[in-house]
Protein backbone atom coordinates (compact mmCIF):
# COMPACT_ATOMS: atom_id res chain seq x y z
CA UNK A 1 0.00 0.00 0.00
CA UNK A 2 1.05 3.42 -1.22
CA UNK A 3 2.05 5.89 1.91
CA UNK A 4 0.16 9.11 2.22
CA UNK A 5 3.35 10.89 3.49
CA UNK A 6 7.20 10.65 3.05
CA UNK A 7 7.91 12.06 7.04
CA UNK A 8 5.80 12.32 9.86
CA UNK A 9 6.74 13.44 13.21
CA UNK A 10 4.40 11.87 15.69
CA UNK A 11 5.00 14.21 18.80
CA UNK A 12 4.26 12.99 22.16
CA UNK A 13 3.14 14.86 25.33
CA UNK A 14 0.50 13.03 27.63
CA UNK A 15 0.44 9.80 25.81
CA UNK A 16 4.07 7.89 26.84
CA UNK A 17 3.16 4.69 25.27
CA UNK A 18 3.82 2.65 22.22
CA UNK A 19 0.60 0.27 23.34
CA UNK A 20 -3.09 1.84 21.84
CA UNK A 21 -1.34 5.64 20.54
CA UNK A 22 -3.29 6.51 18.41
CA UNK A 23 -1.61 9.16 17.52
CA UNK A 24 1.73 6.50 16.56
CA UNK A 25 -0.15 3.84 15.15
CA UNK A 26 -1.79 6.18 12.39
CA UNK A 27 1.31 7.84 11.21
CA UNK A 28 3.27 3.96 10.78
CA UNK A 29 0.16 3.03 8.49
CA UNK A 30 0.34 6.67 6.74
CA UNK A 31 4.16 7.87 6.52
CA UNK A 32 7.03 6.10 5.64
CA UNK A 33 9.42 7.61 7.87
CA UNK A 34 8.04 7.91 11.17
CA UNK A 35 9.90 10.29 13.73
CA UNK A 36 8.50 9.88 17.77
CA UNK A 37 9.57 13.32 19.03
CA UNK A 38 9.25 14.70 22.77
CA UNK A 39 10.47 18.07 23.31
CA UNK A 40 11.28 19.48 26.69
CA UNK A 41 9.10 22.81 27.07
CA UNK A 42 10.87 24.97 28.76
CA UNK A 43 7.09 27.24 29.52
CA UNK A 44 6.08 23.97 31.25
CA UNK A 45 9.20 22.61 32.83
CA UNK A 46 9.93 26.65 34.39
CA UNK A 47 6.96 27.30 36.12
CA UNK A 48 6.27 25.67 39.39
CA UNK A 49 4.22 22.64 38.63
CA UNK A 50 6.70 21.66 36.24
CA UNK A 51 9.81 22.17 38.47
CA UNK A 52 8.57 19.54 40.80
CA UNK A 53 11.43 17.07 41.55
CA UNK A 54 8.77 14.22 42.13
CA UNK A 55 7.65 15.13 38.50
CA UNK A 56 10.09 15.52 36.81
CA UNK A 57 11.68 12.08 38.07
CA UNK A 58 8.60 10.16 37.06
CA UNK A 59 8.91 12.18 33.50
CA UNK A 60 12.29 10.82 33.09
CA UNK A 61 11.79 7.66 33.82
CA UNK A 62 8.86 7.56 31.46
CA UNK A 63 10.57 8.85 28.52
CA UNK A 64 13.47 6.66 29.16
CA UNK A 65 11.30 3.42 29.28
CA UNK A 66 9.37 5.11 26.02
CA UNK A 67 13.06 5.37 24.61
CA UNK A 68 13.27 1.29 25.37
CA UNK A 69 9.85 0.36 23.85
CA UNK A 70 10.50 2.13 20.80
CA UNK A 71 13.83 0.42 20.13
CA UNK A 72 11.69 -2.75 20.34
CA UNK A 73 10.00 -1.44 17.16
CA UNK A 74 12.90 -0.47 15.48
CA UNK A 75 13.05 3.22 16.10
CA UNK A 76 14.29 5.44 19.22
CA UNK A 77 12.72 8.65 20.82
CA UNK A 78 14.05 11.93 19.54
CA UNK A 79 14.75 14.61 22.05
CA UNK A 80 14.66 18.25 21.85
CA UNK A 81 14.51 21.56 24.14
CA UNK A 82 12.79 24.43 23.79
CA UNK A 83 9.80 25.57 21.35
CA UNK A 84 7.68 22.59 20.41
CA UNK A 85 6.94 24.47 16.85
CA UNK A 86 10.24 25.52 16.09
CA UNK A 87 11.76 22.36 17.20
CA UNK A 88 9.03 20.38 14.34
CA UNK A 89 9.98 22.94 11.98
CA UNK A 90 13.56 21.77 11.75
CA UNK A 91 12.34 18.35 11.18
CA UNK A 92 10.16 19.35 8.03
CA UNK A 93 7.51 16.92 8.48
CA UNK A 94 4.55 16.74 5.66
CA UNK A 95 2.54 15.65 8.57
CA UNK A 96 2.45 16.07 12.15
CA UNK A 97 0.19 13.23 14.78
CA UNK A 98 -0.32 14.33 18.39
CA UNK A 99 -2.85 13.31 21.04
CA UNK A 100 -5.45 15.75 21.78
CA UNK A 101 -5.19 17.40 25.30
CA UNK A 102 -7.72 19.62 27.44
CA UNK A 103 -5.25 22.59 29.06
CA UNK A 104 -4.88 26.16 27.73
CA UNK A 105 -1.72 25.44 27.50
CA UNK A 106 -2.14 22.10 24.52
CA UNK A 107 -4.56 24.14 22.89
CA UNK A 108 -2.33 27.02 22.16
CA UNK A 109 -0.03 24.31 21.15
CA UNK A 110 -2.33 22.93 18.52
CA UNK A 111 -3.21 26.39 17.54
CA UNK A 112 -0.03 27.22 16.34
CA UNK A 113 0.92 23.61 14.93
CA UNK A 114 -1.98 23.87 12.96
CA UNK A 115 -0.89 27.57 11.84
CA UNK A 116 2.75 25.93 10.44
CA UNK A 117 1.27 22.16 9.54
CA UNK A 118 -0.88 19.59 8.28
CA UNK A 119 -2.03 18.41 12.01
CA UNK A 120 -3.55 15.59 12.60
CA UNK A 121 -4.96 15.40 16.46
CA UNK A 122 -6.05 11.94 17.42
CA UNK A 123 -8.18 10.61 20.72
CA UNK A 124 -5.37 9.24 23.63
CA UNK A 125 -5.50 11.01 26.61
CA UNK A 126 -9.14 10.29 27.44
CA UNK A 127 -11.81 7.38 27.26
CA UNK A 128 -13.88 9.61 25.08
CA UNK A 129 -11.96 11.93 22.45
CA UNK A 130 -12.76 15.23 23.75
CA UNK A 131 -14.65 16.60 20.77
CA UNK A 132 -17.23 13.53 20.76
CA UNK A 133 -19.89 14.79 22.96
CA UNK A 134 -20.83 18.48 23.48
CA UNK A 135 -19.44 20.36 27.02
CA UNK A 136 -21.33 19.33 29.89
CA UNK A 137 -21.37 20.92 33.18
CA UNK A 138 -23.35 18.69 35.30
CA UNK A 139 -21.73 14.66 35.79
CA UNK A 140 -24.63 12.55 35.55
CA UNK A 141 -25.94 13.46 32.03
CA UNK A 142 -21.95 13.55 30.68
CA UNK A 143 -22.38 10.18 32.58
CA UNK A 144 -25.44 8.89 30.31
CA UNK A 145 -24.27 10.17 27.19
CA UNK A 146 -20.84 9.09 27.77
CA UNK A 147 -21.95 5.33 28.27
CA UNK A 148 -23.56 5.67 24.92
CA UNK A 149 -20.17 6.66 22.92
CA UNK A 150 -18.76 3.72 20.58
CA UNK A 151 -15.65 3.21 21.77
CA UNK A 152 -12.59 3.28 19.14
CA UNK A 153 -10.46 -0.09 18.86
CA UNK A 154 -7.43 -0.55 21.17
CA UNK A 155 -4.54 0.04 18.92
CA UNK A 156 -0.92 -2.59 18.76
CA UNK A 157 2.00 -1.14 19.45
CA UNK A 158 3.37 -0.25 15.38
CA UNK A 159 6.27 -1.53 13.84
CA UNK A 160 8.21 1.32 13.03
CA UNK A 161 11.91 1.95 11.23
CA UNK A 162 14.76 4.34 12.43
CA UNK A 163 14.09 7.89 12.11
CA UNK A 164 17.55 8.97 11.05
CA UNK A 165 17.71 11.87 13.36
CA UNK A 166 20.08 12.64 15.88
CA UNK A 167 18.71 11.22 19.37
CA UNK A 168 18.78 14.17 21.45
CA UNK A 169 19.47 13.48 25.62
CA UNK A 170 17.04 12.07 27.77
CA UNK A 171 16.65 14.24 30.95
CA UNK A 172 17.59 12.57 34.51
CA UNK A 173 15.73 12.18 37.31
CA UNK A 174 16.97 14.96 40.05
CA UNK A 175 18.24 13.61 43.15
CA UNK A 176 15.84 15.04 45.50
CA UNK A 177 13.44 13.11 44.37
CA UNK A 178 11.47 10.86 47.02
CA UNK A 179 12.30 7.32 46.64
CA UNK A 180 8.69 6.57 47.25
CA UNK A 181 6.99 7.78 44.65
CA UNK A 182 5.73 5.18 41.53
CA UNK A 183 8.26 4.51 39.47
CA UNK A 184 8.00 6.22 35.63
CA UNK A 185 6.87 4.55 32.12
CA UNK A 186 4.71 2.13 30.25
CA UNK A 187 6.56 -0.77 31.44
CA UNK A 188 5.97 -0.26 35.20
CA UNK A 189 2.29 1.44 34.22
CA UNK A 190 1.05 -1.53 32.69
CA UNK A 191 2.03 -3.82 35.22
CA UNK A 192 0.28 -2.03 37.81
CA UNK A 193 -2.39 -2.29 35.48
CA UNK A 194 -2.24 -5.85 35.52
CA UNK A 195 -1.98 -6.06 39.27
CA UNK A 196 -5.00 -3.19 39.78
CA UNK A 197 -7.26 -5.35 37.64
CA UNK A 198 -6.75 -8.66 39.68
CA UNK A 199 -7.81 -6.23 43.06
CA UNK A 200 -10.64 -5.19 41.09
CA UNK A 201 -13.09 -6.94 42.72
CA UNK A 202 -12.84 -5.64 45.88
CA UNK A 203 -12.70 -1.99 44.87
CA UNK A 204 -15.20 0.44 46.92
CA UNK A 205 -13.97 4.25 46.62
CA UNK A 206 -15.25 5.12 49.97
CA UNK A 207 -12.61 2.36 51.48
CA UNK A 208 -9.00 3.27 52.65
CA UNK A 209 -6.48 1.06 50.02
CA UNK A 210 -8.81 -0.10 47.29
CA UNK A 211 -7.42 2.66 44.78
CA UNK A 212 -6.27 1.65 41.64
CA UNK A 213 -2.71 4.27 41.93
CA UNK A 214 -2.68 4.34 38.34
CA UNK A 215 -3.29 8.17 38.26
CA UNK A 216 0.70 9.60 37.40
CA UNK A 217 0.81 6.55 34.38
CA UNK A 218 -2.67 8.16 33.30
CA UNK A 219 -1.86 11.54 33.87
CA UNK A 220 1.59 11.00 32.07
CA UNK A 221 -0.50 8.47 29.51
CA UNK A 222 1.83 5.56 30.13
CA UNK A 223 -1.10 3.14 30.10
CA UNK A 224 -4.09 4.31 28.19
CA UNK A 225 -7.29 5.15 29.13
CA UNK A 226 -9.39 3.16 26.92
CA UNK A 227 -7.41 0.10 27.43
CA UNK A 228 -8.05 0.69 31.02
CA UNK A 229 -11.79 0.78 30.96
CA UNK A 230 -12.14 -1.86 28.38
CA UNK A 231 -9.72 -4.27 29.99
CA UNK A 232 -11.86 -4.07 33.60
CA UNK A 233 -15.45 -4.16 31.96
CA UNK A 234 -17.69 -5.42 34.10
CA UNK A 235 -16.27 -3.23 36.99
CA UNK A 236 -19.01 -0.62 36.66
CA UNK A 237 -17.89 1.70 39.81
CA UNK A 238 -14.24 1.75 38.70
CA UNK A 239 -15.34 2.69 34.94
CA UNK A 240 -17.32 5.47 36.30
CA UNK A 241 -14.42 7.07 38.52
CA UNK A 242 -12.72 7.07 34.70
CA UNK A 243 -15.70 9.28 33.60
CA UNK A 244 -15.63 11.09 36.40
CA UNK A 245 -11.75 12.28 34.65
CA UNK A 246 -13.21 12.69 31.61
CA UNK A 247 -15.58 14.67 32.69
CA UNK A 248 -13.34 17.20 34.15
CA UNK A 249 -11.16 17.02 31.34
CA UNK A 250 -13.73 17.51 28.97
CA UNK A 251 -14.80 20.58 30.87
CA UNK A 252 -11.46 22.10 31.03
CA UNK A 253 -11.15 21.37 26.93
CA UNK A 254 -14.55 23.89 26.94
CA UNK A 255 -13.71 26.17 29.55
CA UNK A 256 -9.92 26.48 29.93
CA UNK A 257 -9.85 29.39 32.31
CA UNK A 258 -11.29 27.04 34.94
CA UNK A 259 -7.42 26.06 35.21
CA UNK A 260 -7.09 29.16 37.41
CA UNK A 261 -10.86 30.12 37.98
CA UNK A 262 -13.90 28.61 39.39
CA UNK A 263 -16.47 27.42 37.22
CA UNK A 264 -18.99 29.24 39.16
CA UNK A 265 -18.96 32.12 41.56
CA UNK A 266 -17.85 31.23 44.90
CA UNK A 267 -19.32 32.78 47.78
CA UNK A 268 -15.97 33.01 49.47
CA UNK A 269 -12.34 34.07 48.54
CA UNK A 270 -9.31 31.98 47.57
CA UNK A 271 -6.03 31.98 50.00
CA UNK A 272 -3.36 33.66 48.87
CA UNK A 273 0.75 32.30 48.44
CA UNK A 274 2.25 33.32 51.74
CA UNK A 275 3.22 31.48 55.30
CA UNK A 276 -0.55 30.06 55.68
CA UNK A 277 0.03 28.31 52.49
CA UNK A 278 3.44 27.01 52.92
CA UNK A 279 2.27 25.53 56.02
CA UNK A 280 -0.30 23.43 54.19
CA UNK A 281 1.93 22.47 51.71
CA UNK A 282 4.47 21.42 53.88
CA UNK A 283 2.20 19.44 56.45
CA UNK A 284 3.06 22.50 59.29
CA UNK A 285 -0.18 22.96 59.70
CA UNK A 286 -0.84 21.42 63.44
CA UNK A 287 -3.96 19.82 62.27
CA UNK A 288 -2.80 16.06 62.12
CA UNK A 289 -5.04 14.24 59.80
CA UNK A 290 -4.49 17.20 57.36
CA UNK A 291 -0.57 17.09 57.91
CA UNK A 292 -0.43 13.24 57.47
CA UNK A 293 -1.76 13.85 54.23
CA UNK A 294 0.37 15.95 52.66
CA UNK A 295 3.40 14.40 53.94
CA UNK A 296 2.27 11.54 52.35
CA UNK A 297 1.45 13.21 49.32
CA UNK A 298 4.77 14.61 49.29
CA UNK A 299 6.73 11.66 49.78
CA UNK A 300 4.28 8.85 47.45
CA UNK A 301 2.43 10.92 45.13
CA UNK A 302 -0.95 10.09 46.65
Amino acid sequence: MDKKFDTAVVLFTRDLRVHDNPALAEAARDAKRVVPLFVLDQTILGSPYGRSPNRLGFLAESLADLDRSLATLGSHLVVRSGDPVEEIATLAPDAVYCAEDASATAQERERRLAGRFDLRLFPGTTVVGLEDLKPYKVFTPYYRAWLGVPRRAVEEAPLLGAPDVVRGELPVAPPDRSPEVATGGETAGRVRLGDWLAEIGDYDPSTIGTTSRLSPYLHFGCVSPLECAVRADGADEWIRQMCWRDFYAQLLRAFPETSREDLYERRYGRGGRGARFDAWRDGRTGYPLVDAGMRQLAREGF
